[in-house]
C-alpha cells in the first residue's frame, strides 16, 4: 500500500532532512502543542502522539505508516513505542529517526531504545553530531542495536552535524546515501 510518514520536529521546531522523504510517500508534518519535555510532560506528549497516529491511520486506510522524528521528535517516538501496555498498530511499519539524541550526561537513553520491540528502526545521523552520538562511528548506537529485538539500520551522513547540515563537498554523495538507505529500509517487512 501507499506510504505515509508521520513526522515530528526537534525541540526547536526544526525538520532537518525530513522533507527528503517526500519522494517516497506523503509526509504528514505535526508539531507538539506544549513544551517538548519528556521528563515533566511525558504523559501529555505520549497522548499527543497517540492522537496523531490514530488520526493518520484513520485518514489513510491501507497505508503503511512510518513514525519519523528529528532529534526530540524521534526520542518522543521511542518513548511512545516503549510505553507500558501500548500495542503498536500493525500498520506502523517502522520508525525513521533523524539525529536521534542518544548520548546525554545524566540519562542512559540507550536503555529505553533497547526496549523497542518488533518495529524496524532507521537512524540517520551526521558524523559530526558528537554531542549526541558520542563518536563518528556511532559505537554506542551500534552496540544498542545489537541488543534490540527490533531490526535496525544506520545511515551515516559524512560531515553532517546535529541539524544534518552537510558540507558542500560531499553533499551529493550524502544525499545519494540518504536516498538509497531510505529506499532499502522501506523494502523491509515489519
Amino acid at each position: 500500500g501507499p506510504v505515509v510518514f508521520l513526522a515530528t520536529p526537534g525541540s526547536g521546531g526544526g525538520w532537518s532532512r525530513i522533507p527528503a522523504l517526500e519522494e517516497f510517500g506523503q509526509v504528514e508534518y505535526r508539531t507538539f502543542a506544549g513544551a517538548t519535555n519528556l521528563i515533566s510532560r511525558e504523559d501529555a506528549v505520549l497522548g499527543e502522539l497517540t492522537a496523531m497516529v490514530e488520526d493518520v491511520l484513520a485518514r489513510h486506510p491501507g497505508s503503511r505508516v512510518y513514525l519519523v522524528g528529528q532529534s526530540f521528535g524521534g526520542r518522543a517516538w521511542v518513548h511512545w513505542l516503549t510505553a507500558l501496555g501500548r500495542a503498536v498498530p500493525a500498520r506502523v511499519a517502522g520508525a525513521i529517526l533523524f539525529s536521534y539524541p542518544l548520548c546525554h550526561p545524566k540519562q542512559q537513553r540507550e536503555k529505553r531504545l533497547a526496549q523497542v520491540k518488533g518495529v524496524p528502526m532507521l537512524f540517520i545521523s551526521g558524523t559530526r553530531d558528537l554531542d549526541f552520538m558520542g563518536d563518528p562511528s556511532f559505537t554506542l548506537l551500534r552496540k544498542t542495536l545489537k541488543s534490540m529485538s527490533a531490526p535496525g539500520a544506520i545511515i551515516a551522513l559524512e560531515g553532517g552535524d546535529h541539524s544534518l547540515k552537510l558540507p558542500q563537498k560531499g553533499l551529493e554523495a550524502a544525499t545519494a546515501a540518504l536516498q538509497a538507505g531510505v529506499a532499502e529500509f522501506l523494502r523491509r517487512p515489519r
